[in-house]
């Protein structure tokens, strides 16, 4: 367009040297004028073309792709009404266009044979010729009679802003040109608003990929450029209004006609009840479960309601922050109390997403506490989402008010840069709203809220759609706490938004992007549009250049890497020895609450042969059915009756005792200092008469003891068994260590292991049989169950037994269920199902790309059970 009519060299129409002519004048007034009048006459002429562009051309779009008449658009037919090309109903306008689209087309152009679409597009080409080349004409001008020369800048602070200032300018033409270059002039000049080229497509190619609408984004770098060449607040702010009238352009006219345009068209058809519930409920599929709420069939989501109890607490903490903000002193104690609790605040926000959102990651922690009462993965989303909308606005209100506190209206808005600083701010936060908007418009609620962190599906697929086109991460810069510390112009909100950036990026390196990579793998790419785009540059592709760029790109890269690899080794490191000092603490802690107050010792054990005291345990279960094995050895099943015989010699004293302890407990072997538990038992029945039914054997000199309910540990460990002299503490005797365990035939190599295969419910109700067995059957009072669908009687200590079994679920599946769930089923086959469905919603996240066939064949079937859920 530029280059037709402004290069001599080209052949001009007659419109052409109107436009020229136009041109010219407007030049002309600019050296015929001056002062004000020239200022307010070319501001004036440029918000005339700008509304023309704007306004004119949106209007006539808009017709065009709305107002359809007998197959014709609103403005062709309006050609076809006048006649224009038509040499019957108006030969001299026929003529005159005639003449003006072939000097323009050339002399191969046929201009009877064109359809009148194109004619009428192109007659539309010449109009938007003027309007365009007066509208950035009519704009150099106004910016050049607004500009000035500061004094107070040195040379330093004029050469900054003339090489900025121009850089824009180039990559705005650049921009232009480029993507020109993409789209051709058919899309330069709206073509697909008349008629549409066969198998045409939206493309993202060159600057396309740089950012969103570079045309209207990026393209209009320039006038921040010229701005600064003419260090005029007055242009600055022209430029922004005919930037935010172009965006209004974009959204109202272009925006519409391309989703009518090039989206896929829907299908209309009847939906049965089954089909609309269907999709109503497709989100919800990826969770495997029905919706239990009352809601019913035809339920709304909704991002904000005051019905609802967590949306009310949002509220209430914004008046809150609100009041604390405006009606308690800016300056004193109260500005560093809101400061405070902002740095505060971003610290529990982001201890809370690292910790729950790093271990749903590795171990699915938040989705497992709420499987353990009974509760869906959407449930533990949706509890989720609730509890990270309220620490985000909590986050959030206590840093705009630590802002607010440290930001003072300016008395001179033109000192030094203080309108500058305000518009900036305005900006970065207008980009942060527009960011989140973006982000939500392509993730949607689920992925907002980190969904991918709660559910795994079978074919994880990875789009870059949208705002994702462009940038990989987006969030990546916090907009809005840079623009609020830019406003404030305080040291203060500038280390809360720092601080802020920082933990960002560590989130996004630490947490997302490697639960990403676990969970798509190879889809990742490695380079975003927007630094394809700008490597592709004219600029920076020249190879000295790009070598150049390459080299620090790759220093930063290698740095950051490093730096981020020595925090990982740090914690790599770390972990297990805090793992080991927390483990030393609970043996500490657990020591410590179960020591005895008053230690009883007796004084002298001179007339006591100590090596006649002896203690023998009786093989378990398994080590008897499995006397090759010898991982079975001192191994006994939780809730097995543990026998141990016992020798004295002649002179022992009738009230010696043995007890139960675990191997850490007691630091000494002569006395015991930790209480039994009441896993005790005497050795004689007339020492102590509530111990008389542990007692099997009983003599002088030897005996045999079991240990069975109450009196058997009931956790996993391992453990030994001590006696005691006379009622006291001291030891005599200390048996070889055995352990507890749930399941020790487990350690048998043929053994399947239900907790680690997939197994179906029957497999793991044979197992969960035997376990409910030996556990009720420490009991001699209750009913065992001998089938899977006999129910569970726990009598009338139902809280006791049903803990049993839950602890022994959680450490034979790995399946954490609480004791009420476990008396609620009441019966083995339903436990079953229950662990069954646990295991499949809490298995762990696996690389798509690196998934054995196994695993992959797994989560096909769940999903397809999942579909098959939501169409029985």
């Amino acid at each position: 367009m530029v280059s037709t009519i402004l290069d001599p060299r080209q052949p001009k129409s007659e419109w052409d040297l109107f436009i020229v002519g136009t041109i010219l004048a407007h030049v002309g007034l600019y050296f015929l004028t001056s002062g004000w009048l020239r200022k307010a006459l070319f501001l004036a002429l440029f918000t005339f073309w700008r509304l023309s562009y704007n306004l004119g051309i949106g209007f006539v779009l808009h017709q065009q792709s709305n107002v359809k008449q007998n197959d014709m658009g609103w403005l062709v037919k309006k050609a076809h009404d006048i006649g224009i090309f038509d040499a019957s109903k108006n030969p001299k306008l026929y003529r005159f266009v005639r003449r003006q689209l072939i000097d323009k087309m050339g002399p191969d152009f046929d201009y009877e044979k064109s359809p009148i679409e194109y004619q009428t597009w192109l007659l539309f080409r010449r109009g938007v010729d003027l309007i365009l080349m007066l509208d950035f004409c009519s704009y150099v001008l106004m910016a050049v009679s607004w500009s000035y020369v500061p004094k107070s800048h040195g040379i330093v602070m004029h050469t900054a802003r003339w090489t900025f200032g121009w850089i824009l300018v180039l990559f705005n033409l650049w921009v232009k040109l480029d993507a020109n270059r993409v789209v051709k002039d058919f899309a330069w000049y709206w073509g697909d608003f008349f008629y549409r080229l066969l198998d045409s497509d939206l493309t993202f190619d060159g600057v396309y990929e740089l950012c969103m609408h570079p045309m209207y984004s990026l393209g209009y770098a320039g006038y921040y450029g010229i701005s600064l060449l003419a260090c005029s607040y007055a242009v600055l702010f022209t430029s922004i209004i005919a930037h935010i009238s172009q965006f209004i352009f974009l959204y109202t006219v272009e925006e519409p006609h391309i989703r009518k345009t090039y989206s896929p068209k829907s299908t209309l058809k009847i939906q049965s009840k089954h089909e609309l519930k269907k999709e109503l409920m497709s989100n919800e599929r990826a969770f495997g479960e029905a919706d239990s709420s009352p809601r019913g069939e035809g339920s709304v989501e909704r991002m904000f309601d005051l019905f609802r109890s967590t949306d009310v607490t949002q509220v209430l903490i914004v008046f809150i922050g609100i009041v604390f903000a405006v009606f308690t002193p800016q300056q004193g104690l109260y500005a560093r109390y809101a400061t405070a609790q902002a740095v505060i605040w971003r610290f529990v926000h982001t201890f809370g997403l690292f910790w729950s959102l790093n271990g749903q990651s590795e171990a699915k922690v938040w989705t497992r506490h709420f499987v353990k009462y009974g509760e869906s993965p959407k449930r533990a989303w949706q509890e989720w989402k609730n509890i990270y909308l309220l620490s985000l606005t909590v986050m959030y209100v206590t840093f705009l008010s630590a802002a607010y506190k440290s930001y003072s209206i300016p008395d001179n808005w033109q000192y030094s840069t203080c309108l500058l600083r305000h518009i900036l701010g305005i900006a970065l936060i207008a980009m942060h709203i527009w960011t989140s908007i973006s982000i939500h418009e392509v993730l949607g609620t689920f992925g907002y809220f980190f969904g991918d962190f709660f559910v795994d599906s079978a074919q994880p697929r990875l789009q870059y759609t949208g705002v994702y086109r462009y940038l990989n991460n987006p969030d990546r810069i916090v907009y809005s706490f840079w623009g609020f510390a830019l406003l404030a112009n305080s040291t203060s909100v500038i280390l809360l938004a720092a601080q802020a950036q920082i933990i960002n990026i560590c989130f996004i390196t630490f947490v997302e992007k490697p639960h990403m990579e676990k969970l798509y793998g190879g889809q990742l790419r490695k380079e975003a549009g927007f630094k394809r785009s700008l490597k592709s540059m004219p600029v920076v592709d020249h190879p000295h250049v790009r070598r150049t760029v390459e080299q620090v790109e790759g220093t930063f890269d290698h740095l950051f890497d490093r730096a981020v690899q020595s925090i990982q080794d740090f914690f790599t490191h770390t972990r297990p020895q805090l793992d080991k000092a927390i483990q030393e603490s609970k043996v500490r802690v657990h020591r410590y609450s179960n020591s005895i107050t008053i230690t009883k010792i007796a004084d002298n054990l001179n007339n006591l042969d100590l090596s006649q005291f002896k203690l023998e345990l009786v093989p378990s279960a398994a080590a008897v059915a499995h006397p090759e094995a010898s991982s079975l050895t001192n191994v006994y099943q939780l809730g097995e009756p543990i026998r141990v015989r016992w020798q004295a010699p002649l002179n022992h004293a009738r009230r010696d005792w043995i007890g139960v302890y675990r191997v850490t407990d007691n630091l000494s072997k002569d006395v015991t200092r930790v209480a039994s538990q009441g896993h005790w038992s005497a050795i004689e029945s007339k020492s102590f008469g509530d111990h008389q039914a542990d007692i099997l054997e009983e003599g002088d000199e030897a005996g045999m003891v079991e240990f069975r309910a109450d009196t058997v540990p009931w956790t996993e460990g391992t453990y030994e068994i001590r006696y005691h002299h006379d009622g006291k503490h001291n030891v005599l005797a200390i048996s070889q260590p055995f352990e507890i365990a749930v399941d020790p035939l487990m350690r048998l190599e043929e053994t399947t292991n239900p907790a680690k295969d997939e197994a179906s419910a029957e497999e793991v109700a044979a197992v969960m049989l035997s376990l409910v067995q030996t556990i009720l059957r420490s009991e001699k009072d209750l009913d065992l169950p001998i089938s899977l669908h006999a129910a569970i009687v726990f009598g009338d200590d139902a809280e006791k037994y049903a803990k049993r079994i839950a602890y022994a679920i959680d450490k034979r599946f790995g399946v954490d269920l609480a004791w009420q769930l476990v008396a609620t089923d009441a019966s083995v086959e339903n436990l079953a199902k229950r662990v069954v469905e646990a295991k499949r919603v809490l298995r762990p996240f696996v690389r798509y790309d690196a998934r054995t066939a196994g695993q992959e064949s797994a989560l096909q079937a769940s999903d397809a059970q999942k579909e098959s859920q939501w169409t029985l």
